[in-house]
């Protein structure tokens, strides 16, 4: 059975390691080392979470039984209210394919949704034909591609409109 709890400012450090480790195959695939792309996602530490959570981005531990096993990170534009975002969506290796990260992503659109948003935006590594598979399941729509100076690949970036993802109507 799985659940989905905000995390305590002394959970960072797990938080962390949970996305290095999600995070571990696919650097090693693209060849991505903490030396030569220190921005990666999947080398996200402890300081790094610290300042999201300071600048108000919630942050979400994915519990089966008593074990955290994913995270995911989401946060409303400073701008545009209407917007919203999420990002570090990982789950451990040996528990994908469960629904874990399916869990996760809904809880992020549902309490980005409970706050006014109504366009929510992912980005993930171009290439990665798996995960624009999930988000497309999942209603979202490929909207540009990016080169990022920092990173050695393109960068995907995909939205959902509320509107046009409603799963009860009187929400919409």
């Amino acid at each position: 059975m799985f659940a989905i709890k905000q995390i305590q400012r002394e959970q960072v450090g797990l938080v962390a390691e949970i996305i290095q480790e999600a995070y571990k195959e696919q650097a090693r695939l693209l060849d991505i080392t903490k030396e030569n792309y220190p921005s990666y996602a999947g080398f996200e530490s402890k300081t790094d979470i610290e300042e999201a959570l300071s600048k108000g981005f919630k942050v979400c531990l994915l519990y089966e039984e008593k074990q955290a096993i994913g995270t995911i990170r989401y946060w409303i534009d400073r701008n545009n209210k209407e917007k919203g975002y999420i990002s570090r969506l990982a789950v451990l290796p040996t528990f994908c394919n469960k629904g874990g990260g399916s869990l996760l992503l809904k809880h992020a659109e549902n309490a980005l949704y409970a706050r006014g948003v109504k366009r929510i935006e992912i980005c993930f590594i171009k290439d990665c034909r798996e995960f624009e598979a999930f988000y497309k399941e999942r209603g979202y729509k490929v909207t540009t591609d990016l080169m990022v100076n920092v990173l050695p690949y393109g960068v995907r970036y995909m939205e959902l409109n509320k509107a046009t993802n409603c799963l009860v109507m009187d929400q919409c």
